[in-house]
């Protein structure tokens, strides 16, 4: 069987799909941090009309409200490695990865990322381990936005 994958997205034990985006941040099930930053497709191709207008091709300009990111995104699938979260190229879909990609979106998984893994120095455990219920509460006891 081949394998092939797009290079913004890890395999992982879930995907973060676009329709998650609208239904906001506070029904996401282990939310860790939120996303939210506008979407848009970065175009570099314009079609010119008939009538001498353009238009951009393939413009997905998406207002989204914040919408969660689960912990979930960031581990790998088990059994494959045990201390590794990856907060750059999460568990999400190109439209998903279109909002996530800006900064401000991405320091909120990175701080969750140092959190979980100083909790899993501290108990002896590889991150994988670690109870994302532990995560959680750590998180919303430093006031975490998520």
């Amino acid at each position: 069987m081949i394998y092939a994958r797009e290079t913004v997205r890890m395999m992982s034990r879930r995907i973060l799909l676009s329709p998650e985006m609208d239904i906001g941040y506070a029904n996401v099930r282990n939310s860790v941090s939120r996303g939210g930053c506008h979407a848009d497709s970065h175009l570099v191709n314009w079609l010119v009309n008939r009538g001498g207008g353009s238009r951009q091709d393939g413009d997905i300009d998406i207002d989204k409200t914040y919408f969660g990111l689960p912990w979930e995104i960031f581990l790998p699938p088990a059994g494959i490695i045990s201390n590794l979260v990856e907060v750059d190229n999460p568990a999400i879909t190109r439209t998903v990865f279109c909002s996530y990609r800006m900064e401000t979106t991405m320091s909120g998984p990175a701080q969750a990322a140092a959190v979980a893994c100083c909790l899993a120095i501290d108990a002896g455990i590889p991150v994988s381990m670690l109870p994302v219920s532990t995560l959680l509460a750590k998180l919303d006891q430093m006031g975490a936005k998520r």
